[in-house]
């Protein structure tokens, strides 16, 4: 048995910082999207986040949804609209000390 992979170093360091770090996501045009209602997803999509991004403003209370049986939803205008910063109702979350 030989020891040549031992030099190798780790398997993840491929390079430099810049290059390990992930593809930035591209936001995804309105019409490529439901037009009624959104779910998590669609909101990343159109926003060019992850659906861990949308998962933290709701619990934030930051991004206004709708939930119903235990899903969350989301209007499609009304988000747009957030995202460039005009002035939407936003209803804190519920529950756990809220």
């Amino acid at each position: 048995m030989s020891n040549e992979n031992q030099d190798a170093g780790p398997a993840n360091e491929t390079g430099p910082k810049d290059e390990r770090k992930r593809a930035k996501r591209t936001p995804v045009p309105r019409s490529e999207l439901p037009a009624d209602v959104w779910l998590v997803e669609h909101v990343a999509k159109f926003a060019g986040k992850s659906d861990g991004w949308v998962y933290s403003l709701v619990a934030a209370g930051e991004i206004p949804f709708t939930k119903r049986g235990g899903a969350l939803y989301f209007d499609p205008e009304t988000i747009a609209r957030w995202l460039v910063g005009k002035p939407v109702a936003v209803t804190p979350p519920k529950g756990r000390g809220h």
